[in-house]
């Protein structure tokens, strides 16, 4: 034991470094697609639900239709085929002791299972990245990384969530694209070692046309629930459900903590939730309803009366 938690120390300490530097040289030479949101510096979940709702709004104005496919891949991490990954970071230029330090990286790889205090066999791991690592994601977005160039339509990815979409006025061309996109994609997941969720893939049509054909509400992108004409009355909906369980929590913590680990709880459970994509959301109808909740565990964070005015009560929280 003394001997192997430095080694394991130092190693993830070399990861570390390999991974900070081949991500820069991948960042300098634009060899990362664009489209790719994930684990990239100054990317994120809201910029990558932006690109579709941008294009959403871009085609209600035009008086046109959004088809959208969010494709649900199966154990993504776990899929990631070595030898093909290999030859992949070596076409961006990888080569000697780099790609050697891949390789020994992600081979003679073993795992077990701990049940009923015993471990089961060792199994040797002939596939993915390893998961809870520094170099898991990057490896993984290496992988994937090609997609959007072999997919004609618009699109954006974050890590495994990949969405596919396209505009029109006619509802026949929509649909016959966005089948053969789908067709497209289907067939680079297969060739490289994917496995797409045919069951879990959702296919919805955005338009302000009260006739549009949906098997479905609205979808979840990214936490983010996008109804068919972007009204936000679903997401609205589900997040003052989720604030109303943290209000619950919070009215059970006020008699066990003090106030000041209060207004931690409230910023982290509450406000946390309330601000995500509030940039898309914000405008919605139906923002009084997350309105009354605020209004409702701010009174009760500062011990006010249950209509007293919120504004110095807000001022005094931030």
């Amino acid at each position: 034991m003394e001997l192997r938690e430095p080694i394991k120390i130092f190693s993830k300490i070399f990861e570390f470094i390999f991974k900070s530097q081949v991500s820069q040289y991948f960042e300098l030479n634009n060899l990362f697609s664009p489209y790719q949101f994930a684990f990239r510096p100054g990317m994120s979940t809201v910029g990558s639900v932006e690109s579709l709702v941008s294009e959403i709004i871009s085609s209600f104005e035009g008086g046109e239709i959004t088809k959208a496919v969010l494709c649900d891949l199966n154990k993504a991490f776990d899929c990631v085929d070595h030898d093909i990954l290999l030859k992949k970071l070596q076409k961006y230029g990888l080569i000697g002791s780099e790609i050697n330090f891949v390789k020994s990286y992600l081979t003679d790889r073993q795992q077990k299972v701990f049940v009923n205090n015993n471990y089961s066999k060792p199994t040797s791991v002939v596939c993915g990245v390893p998961q809870g690592s520094v170099l898991g994601p990057f490896l993984y977005l290496v992988m994937i990384n090609d997609l959007p160039a072999n997919i004609v339509t618009s699109k954006v990815l974050f890590a495994d969530d990949v969405t596919l979409f396209h505009s029109e006025k006619s509802v026949e061309n929509l649909n016959l694209i966005m089948s053969y996109v789908v067709e497209e994609s289907a067939q680079w997941f297969s060739v490289n070692k994917f496995l797409l969720n045919n069951e879990k893939t959702q296919v919805i049509n955005f338009s302000l046309e009260k006739d549009t054909a949906n098997d479905v509400e609205a979808v979840k992108l990214l936490g983010i629930n996008l109804d068919v004409k972007l009204t936000w009355h679903v997401h609205v909906d589900e997040t003052c459900k989720r604030l109303a369980r943290v209000i619950y929590v919070i009215r059970h913590l006020k008699n066990c903590i003090p106030d000041v680990y209060l207004r931690n709880v409230y910023f982290a459970l509450f406000h946390s939730v309330l601000s995500y994509g509030i940039l898309f959301w914000g405008n919605s109808t139906s923002i009084g309803n997350i309105l009354l909740l605020q209004k409702k565990v701010v009174r009760l964070i500062t011990n006010s009366h249950f209509r007293g005015h919120c504004r110095p009560l807000f001022q005094n929280l931030t």
